[in-house]
């Protein structure tokens, strides 16, 4: 079973109004119990977009002195076009710009951080997420679309009591979603290593079949001739060593993204395969499993088990 570790749940509010940060932080406080005092819980206020970094390089450092692993839980309000958060100060912080922040906090965890953000498309921070970069996060909570400030609220308290009570990640995360799964469920939950799997079969679906396939051969057929090649391979050698060459990208980009380079304990944590993400994407193009898709409509249920550290 896999085990997510934290010490810390670090509140990040940026509001006006319905100060949600707050009333979190106090349930939270009196559920900490169950965790036998290991697990302690910080609001930190921030209105503009420098407080908001700051904040983010000051838990990096803490990170890095050992002081705490953290859960970085933000509240806030969510941009209506999906890109990134609204703050206090009425700045945007796009996405894009908190990835590189969060993965640096992410490297100094060992790739541990869990990250839930309660504002409104919350889990569409999934769409900044590159499997040619490192992993911003182990794992993301977020809605997947607009929902009141008491209803994300609850939902989340429900969350941190079943991971303070039980420390079972499924669990949690079906009683944040109240029950509900697939297109139905209201929050989009992921790890690193199934993100990384649906990209990779998202790809072989869509980026593979013959049609893609002789496009990318006609290109680069055309690109040998631009440049006078003395040899121009036919277009059935170049589709074949694209596609002999997938496993060779496939651990290219999980050894960068799961940080195996520098956490070589990661790759006994993260086993995502290449023959497997393969026989799933056939599975799913035969008709035998539905359609794999990133995109945050899709909830995953299994979780992990949590150890307070």
């Amino acid at each position: 079973m896999k085990t997510a570790n934290f010490s810390k749940v670090v509140i990040i509010q940026s509001l006006n109004q319905d100060f949600t940060g707050n009333r979190l932080r106090d349930d939270l406080g009196v559920l900490a119990v169950f965790t036998e005092g290991i697990v302690t819980i910080e609001l930190v206020d921030v209105k503009t977009k420098k407080q908001f970094f700051n904040l983010l390089y000051q838990i990096r450092q803490d990170v890095h002195e050992g002081q705490y692993e953290p859960i970085i839980h933000i509240e806030a309000h969510g941009n209506t076009d999906y890109s990134g958060l609204s703050l206090a100060s009425n700045e945007s912080i796009s996405w894009k710009e908190m990835k590189l922040p969060l993965s640096e906090i992410n490297i100094a965890t060992g790739l541990n951080l869990m990250l839930c953000i309660s504002a409104c498309y919350g889990g569409s921070f999934v769409s900044s997420i590159n499997t040619n970069d490192r992993a911003p996060c182990w794992g993301l909570v977020g809605p997947k679309k607009e929902m009141y400030p008491q209803e994300l609220l609850k939902a989340f308290t429900c969350f941190y009591e079943e991971i303070f009570k039980t420390r079972n990640g499924g669990q949690a995360i079906r009683r944040l979603n109240d029950g509900l799964f697939g297109d139905d469920a209201k929050f989009y939950f992921t790890t690193a290593e199934q993100f990384f799997e649906l990209i990779w079969i998202h790809y072989l679906q869509t980026q593979c079949t013959n049609e893609k396939l002789n496009k990318r051969a006609n290109y680069i057929v055309r690109e040998h001739r631009k440049k006078k090649s003395i040899r121009i391979p036919s277009r059935n050698e170049i589709k074949g060593d694209i596609i002999k060459q997938h496993p060779k990208h496939f651990e290219k980009s999980k050894t960068n993204f799961f940080m195996m380079d520098l956490f070589d304990k990661n790759k006994d944590r993260f086993t995502v395969d290449f023959e497997t993400a393969l026989r799933k994407s056939r599975e799913a193009q035969s008709g035998s499993r539905g359609f794999f898709s990133p995109g945050p409509h899709n909830t995953q249920h299994a979780g992990p088990h949590w150890a307070f550290h």
